[in-house]
C-alpha cells in the first residue's frame, strides 16, 4: 500500500467510484468500501481547503499539499482506525484529521482525539489533531498541551502547508506501528496501567459509565431493603472450599432465590470473546471504585508479579487469586461480610474458571450484605463450552441482573485468530489471510524438539502452561503440538484419550499471542502435513 492525494481521490463524489479509485491510488489488494457519509465528509473537507487555497494564490501548485495522506488507515491486529493521517518523511510530525458527517458531541470528539494522540505518540513527537464535522462545517483541535478548542480551516491549512510535510511517508506505514506498544495488560504492564497510560474503546467507556452508576445506586440504596446485616462470614455464606460440595442444580436454584431477595445489590456479568478488553475494563473499574471504598479483585488464575504490584500500589484494592491460597480469600471475604462497608464491590475476573460451589458461596454472601458483584469471563471457545466451566457459566447466568457483552477484538492478532479457526477445524478457512507472522516447524524426535524450542526461546518466544497464560499476553508465542493430536473424519482437531478441555491450553496460548506465533509439531508427520497446508 501507499499514500494517496486527497484532491485526486475526491474528484468523484460517488461512493462506489471513490472506493474503486481509492483502491487504485493506494495499490491496495483489497477493496475498502467508502460509505456515503465518509465520501461526503471527505469531499466537503477538500472543498473547504480549496476555498482557502483560492484566497491564498501564493501557494503555487497547491494540489501537491494533498499528497501523502493515508485514508482510513488501521493499525494491524488491533483494529485501531484513523480517518486521515499524513506523516513527515522522518515520522516526527503527523497530521491527523477525523471526519464526522454529523455532530456527536464535543466530549466524544475530544476523547477520540486524545485516544488518537496516545496511539500516534509512539511514532511521532509532534502531533496535529483535528476533527471536521461536515454537517456544520465545524473544526475542532486538540493541541500538544491537551487543550481542546473549536478551530477553523485556517488552522488546518497552516499545518498542511508546514515545511515538515513537504516530504512524507509514502509507503509501508505498518513498520512504524507495533501492536505491543498499545495493548495494555495490567498483569503484564502494571506500571503503564498505574500511570493511566491506556485508553478504553467507546464501548468500554459506555459500559464503564453504566456499571459505575449501578454500583453507585446500590451504595445509595436503603440497607434495610438490600438485606444488609452484620455478622460473621459463616452467617452470610459458607467458606469457599466448603461450598464446592453443593450440586450444580441446587446452586442455581439457591442463587436465584438469593437474587430475588436482594435485588438492590446488582450482579453484573461482563462477557466477550478473547481480546475484547474484559480484564482491562475490570481493573479500570477497580481503579475508579477504589477512590471511595475498598474493592476485592479476585483473579481466577495464579497471581503474576503484575497482580502483586497492583495489589501493593493501589491502596483500596485487594487482588487475590480464586484458585490459590483459599485461606487468604476466605479471610478477606470473612472481613468483608462481617463489616459490609469494608467492600464497595467484588470483582471476579475469569469467573468461569472458579468452581461453581465456590462462586455460589461468594455471591450469596455478597448478596446478603448488599455488596455488588462484577464477574467477567469468555463464554466462547473455538469449539463451544468447556466442562466444568459450563456449570459455572450456567450459575453466573442465573445470578446476573445486568449483563454486558463486549464486542470487537482490541487485543487479538487477527491472522493468528484466523489461523486458529482453521487449525481447530480444517474446513473453517479464511480466504486471502496473511499468515506471514506464523512459523510452522517440524521435529522428528525429542532431541530436535529441544534444539528448536531452545532456539525460539532465545529469540524471545514464550512457552507457557495454561495456568501461566491466564490474564497475560505475549508478543511471541511458541506452541509445541505432540503426537496425541489428530484430525477426525469431520476434520476437527482432537486429542487421543482426551476431551475438549484438553485443547483449552492451545486456545489460550493462541488468543494471547500479540505479534508472532511459532507452531512446533513434534513426532506427528500427519498433523504437520495438515497444518503446513493451512499456511501454504
Amino acid at each position: 500500500m501507499k499514500s494517496i492525494n486527497l484532491f485526486h481521490l475526491t474528484r468523484t463524489g460517488r461512493p462506489e467510484e471513490l472506493s474503486l479509485l481509492l483502491q487504485a491510488l493506494s495499490c491496495c489488494p483489497e477493496r475498502r468500501t467508502v460509505s456515503p457519509h465518509e465520501a461526503s465528509s471527505l469531499t466537503a473537507l477538500v472543498r473547504q481547503l480549496e476555498e482557502w487555497f483560492g484566497e491564498h494564490p501564493e501557494y503555487l501548485n497547491h494540489i501537491s499539499f494533498y499528497d501523502g495522506f493515508w485514508f482510513s488507515y488501521t493499525i494491524a491486529h488491533i483494529s485501531k482506525e484513523f480517518d486521515l493521517l499524513k506523516f513527515s518523511a522522518d515520522a516526527d510530525c503527523v497530521l491527523n484529521i477525523e471526519l464526522k458527517s454529523a455532530s456527536i458531541g464535543e466530549e466524544r470528539i475530544r476523547r477520540q482525539l486524545e485516544q488518537n494522540r496516545y496511539y500516534l505518540s509512539n511514532v511521532s513527537g509532534t502531533i496535529y489533531s483535528f476533527t471536521y464535522v461536515s454537517e456544520t462545517d465545524t473544526f475542532y483541535q486538540l493541541n500538544d498541551k491537551n487543550y481542546f478548542k473549536e478551530a477553523d480551516v485556517n488552522d488546518v491549512a497552516a499545518v498542511l502547508t508546514k515545511l515538515c510535510f513537504r516530504t512524507y511517508i509514502d509507503q509501508d506505514l505498518d513498520r512504524y506501528f507495533r501492536a505491543s506498544d498499545y495493548l495494555i495488560s495490567p498483569a503484564n504492564s502494571p506500571e503503564r496501567f498505574l500511570q493511566r497510560k491506556y485508553f478504553l474503546t467507546n464501548q468500554q467507556w459506555e459500559f464503564r459509565r453504566k456499571i459505575l452508576a449501578l454500583v453507585s445506586d446500590a451504595e445509595n440504596s436503603d440497607p434495610a431493603q438490600s438485606g444488609v446485616r452484620a455478622g460473621g462470614s459463616e452467617s452470610a455464606a459458607g467458606s469457599v472450599s466448603a461450598a464446592g460440595s453443593v450440586s450444580a442444580a441446587g446452586l442455581v436454584s439457591a442463587a436465584a432465590d438469593s437474587s430475588r431477595k436482594c435485588l438492590s445489590a446488582p450482579v453484573i456479568s461482563l462477557t466477550g470473546s478473547a481480546g475484547t478488553g474484559k480484564t482491562l475494563l475490570l481493573f479500570d473499574l477497580a481503579l475508579a471504585l477504589s477512590k471511595k471504598k475498598r474493592v476485592l479483585f479476585i483473579h481466577c488464575g495464579p497471581l503474576r508479579n503484575g497482580h502483586r504490584i497492583i495489589d501493593r500500589r493501589l491502596r483500596n484494592v485487594s487482588v487475590l487469586s480464586g484458585i490459590e491460597r483459599p485461606d487468604l480469600l476466605n479471610r478477606a471475604l470473612a472481613e468483608g461480610f462481617a463489616e459490609p462497608e469494608h467492600f464497595s464491590c467484588i470483582i471476579i475476573d475469569e469467573a468461569n474458571r472458579i468452581r461453581a460451589g465456590a462462586l455460589s458461596s461468594i455471591t450469596a454472601g455478597a448478596k446478603k450484605c448488599g455488596i455488588p458483584c462484577i464477574m467477567a469471563y469468555d463464554p466462547h471457545s473455538i469449539r463451544g463450552a468447556i466442562s466444568p466451566m459450563k456449570q459455572t457459566e450456567q450459575l453466573i447466568t442465573s445470578l446476573t441482573s445486568h449483563p454486558f457483552e463486549l464486542s470487537g477484538h482490541i487485543r487479538i492478532n487477527r491472522p493468528v485468530f484466523a489461523f486458529m479457526k482453521t487449525l481447530f477445524h480444517l474446513k473453517d478457512i479464511t480466504p486471502g489471510a496473511d499468515y506471514s507472522c506464523i512459523d510452522i516447524l517440524y521435529a522428528e524426535n525429542a532431541a530436535d524438539e529441544q534444539m528448536i524450542a531452545d532456539y525460539f526461546r532465545t529469540q524471545g518466544y514464550s512457552d507457557m502452561s495454561q495456568s501461566g497464560m491466564i490474564g497475560q499476553e505475549f508478543d511471541r508465542m511458541l506452541i509445541i503440538l505432540d503426537s496425541t493430536l489428530y484430525y477426525d473424519d469431520a476434520l476437527y482437531l482432537q486429542k487421543r484419550g482426551g476431551t475438549l478441555a484438553d485443547l483449552a491450553p492451545l486456545y489460550e496460548a493462541m488468543t494471547r499471542t500479540r505479534e508472532k506465533l511459532a507452531l512446533l509439531i513434534s513426532g506427528n508427520p500427519e498433523l504437520f502435513s495438515h497444518v503446513l497446508r493451512i499456511k501454504v
